[in-house]
């Protein structure tokens, strides 16, 4: 039709991610998450994933990555002499880079993200973990820089120092939470916006710094791939889910098996616990000796597991940031028991769509209630299941991430009230 005006197209945003580690395969809490918000932006932004594999023995194939993205890039710091290491601290410190983030900063990776950021003319900036934060010296001027908390670093050591870790563990992590006790918001008062994974973390870094922009996009759950189990064909195994090298979650496996198990089984004798994850430390392998443990290692798919599972167990006493294996368990059908850290940051409640128990015997108690009422565990399992639904599932927190990327002035939003509300 002549002088008909045609609505514009929007062009699909130019994004530079920066990973610590590669995102694939998605076999911990960070990579689950970076994984899948990836995957559900990769059809509205060009993103161009650069990975710090600092830690990484072998990097993985990175073809599922390399179809999502413009460009992939990997960068191994290598091993460096004292000196050397030296010369980065020193010149990270020169960029503005706090002291306890110095570690991870390279001069050389830094100039080739810049270099990237440049050639590929990127209007967002996206840095995941506050430990990164220091690369937002390669941020080139004009583009929005965003720096997504996973959690905040200095809670998350503060608390893994209470645990039983020998005094040179708990040492190490009380020196690791007064480092980054300041830093943290120092680094992300640099950035044009933040994202936290829930109201309680941007709560705590408002207090810090009270301008900082903050949006709330939670971690999720693939809910169409994950679908609701049939029930356990027999037995009354539970289930704990989770990175084993991790101390909480280490901690949780050892508070569960020694406080909660035995009373859980002077009840129901034929309970058992099934540890799911990868890098169980040796203590973790013995406690599997008994006949109530069963270890499951390094296993290359979870959802098997909770099929064995009446109920999933997250005794966490420690940790930081949102849980995934309680989404990914309300996802699968699977009620939960769960520590209030355990769930902390969670639109849960207890006795809606979860039970919330913090003392060996109140956790116990929890678990044989559900062992012993299929009814009530399979209420609580479907109410579980429609709250993730409703706001955990990756299109609609991707969502949310790409009206970061999108908005004229991006506001900040509690994850709660869609794409842009109010500030927290």
């Amino acid at each position: 039709m002549a002088g008909e005006v045609k609505p514009a197209v929007p062009s699909r945003v130019k994004v530079l991610q920066l990973t610590y580690g590669v995102p694939w395969p998605p076999t911990s809490g960070a990579r689950i998450r970076d994984f899948n918000l990836l995957r559900a932006l990769s059809g509205a932004a060009d993103i161009t994933l650069c990975c710090l594999a600092q830690d990484e023995v072998e990097i993985p194939d990175l073809a599922r990555l390399q179809a999502l993205c413009r460009e992939v890039r990997v960068f191994r710091p290598g091993q460096h002499s004292l000196w050397r290491r030296a010369g980065a601290f020193a010149k990270g410190l020169s960029n503005g880079v706090p002291l306890g983030m110095c570690p991870f900063f390279d001069p050389g990776f830094a100039a080739e993200l810049e270099s990237i950021a440049r050639r590929e003319a990127v209007a967002i900036f996206q840095i995941e973990h506050s430990l990164l934060a220091g690369y937002i010296c390669a941020a080139p001027e004009g583009c929005r820089t965003v720096l997504s908390l996973h959690n905040v670093c200095s809670v998350q050591y503060a608390r893994i120092a209470g645990l039983d870790l020998g005094v040179w563990g708990r040492a190490g992590f009380r020196i690791k939470a007064w480092l980054l006790g300041r830093s943290e918001a120092r680094a992300a008062a640099r950035f044009s916006h933040l994202i936290a994974v829930s109201t309680t973390d941007a709560e705590f870094l408002r207090r810090e710094n009270p301008a900082l922009p903050i949006s709330v996009v939670e971690n999720g759950v693939d809910c169409a791939r994950l679908q609701p189990l049939a029930e356990a064909p027999a037995g009354n195994d539970l289930l704990f889910a989770g990175l084993l090298g991790y101390p909480p979650n280490a901690d949780a496996v050892r508070f569960f098996c020694r406080e909660i198990l035995p009373l859980v089984r002077r009840e129901i004798p034929d309970a058992r616990l099934l540890v799911a994850g990868q890098s169980p430390p040796p203590d973790l392998r013995a406690l599997a000796r008994s006949d109530s443990v069963v270890l499951l290692a390094d296993v290359a798919d979870i959802v098997p597991c909770y099929q064995r599972a009446r109920l999933a167990v997250v005794p966490l006493r420690a940790g930081g940031g949102t849980r995934l294996k309680i989404l990914e368990a309300m996802a699968l059908g699977r009620a939960v028991v769960s520590t209030t850290i355990g769930c902390e940051g969670i639109d849960v409640s207890h006795g809606r769509d979860i039970l919330v128990a913090d003392r060996a015997e109140a956790f116990a108690a929890a678990v044989v209630s559900l062992l012993r009422d299929p009814a009530a565990r399979a209420a609580l399992a479907a109410r579980a299941r429609q709250t993730v639904e409703r706001g955990y599932d990756w299109p609609l927190l991707a969502a949310r991430q790409l009206a970061v990327y999108t908005s004229p002035t991006p506001g900040a939003t509690d994850g709660r009230s869609g794409l842009g509300g109010p500030l927290l």
